[in-house]
């Protein structure tokens, strides 16, 4: 069983991995005309009329409940051998920071008269 220093410090290394990883994709999804966008191919949905830009995130954050929890069944075979709970645990983390940070900046307009869109 895991001390809590040790969870503590695997906490830290997790954290700094889904940084990183969060840094990269956000340079990747985020370019074309505008690359200081963090939220750019997440509004896609609001600006098409799906849904609330932190709905889409929650249901990309689904997604990634679901996978792990299939990850998590030992008894099944996976034909895409590459993807690991690793993998999948880094996105969780970044959608929940991600989802925040647009919750938070929509508040942030919202409370002074703004949209968050703008």
């Amino acid at each position: 069983m895991a001390t809590r220093e040790e969870l503590m410090e695997l906490h830290q290394k997790l954290c700094d991995q889904a940084r990183e990883l969060s840094r990269k994709k956000n340079h990747d999804y985020s370019g074309g005309k505008d690359q200081t966008h963090a939220f750019l191919n997440f509004v896609k949905c609001e600006e098409l009329g799906f849904c609330k830009t932190e709905t889409g995130v929650l249901v990309r954050l689904s997604d990634k409940l679901s996978r792990l929890n299939t990850l998590a069944d030992s008894s099944l075979k996976y034909e895409v051998a590459d993807e690991k709970v690793l993998d999948t645990v880094l996105d969780v983390i970044n959608y929940i920071v991600i989802f925040y940070a647009i919750h938070s900046e929509r508040k942030e307009k919202e409370a002074t008269g703004g949209f968050f869109l703008e």
